[in-house]
This record gives structure tokens, C-alpha cells and sequence, in this order.
């Protein structure tokens, strides 16, 4: 049982020598409520299975985890990664170069529009495998950008059909 030294008129905890609850350590407490000595020890009363081996989407390298969904080896990694497939419409002036080699026209219905009004299109997304290159990459109007992402949307509905109960009649998703 931890029990804490408290001080009657300033309520103040004093750090106490502990041993860990789990491996038995001596350790000098940070907090009120510390039990253990490290976050590994505090990490292994809540873990329920075995460690997983993963391959780290940024550098390749293999590493263990006790999470299901970690896919990086650290933060930095993580970080790299995004870095790396940022999406190209974050950057001004490549929608400027794609409007303007288009002529403010987009590349679907041939309507001419002002540049707030077009947006730059993956014609394979990003999350699909597709790249940042001039080869995949289009011009949209706000309509038919809206249209373009609605069909791809259904398509992907009907080859998930658990997601079928959350499509409000193949115009939008309901969350």
C-alpha cells in the first residue's frame, strides 16, 4: 500500500522511498499516486498479449510494439513520413502552375473559372498508392471536384458493404 507523508496545514505530498509493484525496485516517487518505477513496469500490468514485430513505414527498419496500429518506430520517423506525401495542394504555387497550364479551365466539364474556384486533383489518390507527379495530377472546379470524390466514394462503399449503412444515398457519408 503506498501511503503518503502529508504536511496538516500545507497539503503537501513528500516524495517516499517505494518499491515497484511489479519488479520490486527501489525507486523515490514523482507523483502521489506512483507504484511503479518505471513507465515500462506500469505498461506491462496493462498489456494482455505478446509484442508485435513492425516495419517501419519511413526507414524500414524492424522494431517491437505493444500497439496494434503503430507504424513507425518512433516520432521522428512518423513525422518524415508525412513530410515526405504531404498532399500537393498545400502548396500555392503548384496549383498556380497547374491553373495556369490548364488556362482556368477545368479538366471535366470545360467550364472557365476563377482561381479560387479550382482545385488541384489526384486522379489516383494518394492513400491508393498515387504520387504527386504532373501525370496524376489535374484540374477541378469546386462542382465537379464534389462529384469526383462522391463516386469514388461510392465506389469504395460498394466494395466495403459494411460501410453501406453509413452512406445516405450515395451522396455522403453519415458519422
Amino acid at each position: 500500500m503506498v501511503s503518503l507523508t502529508i504536511v496538516p496545514y500545507e497539503k503537501k505530498w513528500m516524495p517516499l522511498t517505494l518499491s515497484c509493484v511489479l519488479c520490486g525496485k527501489q525507486f523515490t516517487q514523482k507523483a502521489a499516486n506512483q507504484k511503479y518505477c518505471s513507465y515500462d513496469c506500469q505498461l506491462s500490468t496493462w498489456r494482455d498479449g505478446e509484442q508485435l514485430t513492425r516495419r517501419c513505414r519511413a526507414c524500414g527498419q524492424e522494431f517491437r510494439t505493444w500497439r496494434k496500429y503503430q507504424r513507425y518506430c518512433s516520432s521522428e520517423c512518423g513525422q518524415r513520413y508525412r513530410q515526405k506525401y504531404r498532399d500537393a495542394t498545400s502548396v500555392p504555387l503548384l496549383k498556380e502552375y497547374f491553373v495556369e497550364k490548364y488556362d482556368f479551365r477545368c479538366q471535366q466539364c470545360a467550364g472557365r473559372f476563377d482561381f479560387s474556384h479550382l482545385h488541384v486533383h489526384h486522379i489516383k489518390p494518394i492513400a491508393l498508392g498515387g504520387e504527386s507527379c504532373e501525370e496524376n495530377i489535374t484540374v477541378l472546379c469546386r462542382t465537379c471536384h464534389a462529384k469526383q470524390h462522391n463516386n469514388l466514394m461510392a465506389d469504395y462503399v460498394s466494395k466495403h458493404p459494411k460501410f453501406a449503412k453509413h452512406w445516405n444515398d450515395g451522396r455522403r457519408l453519415l458519422f
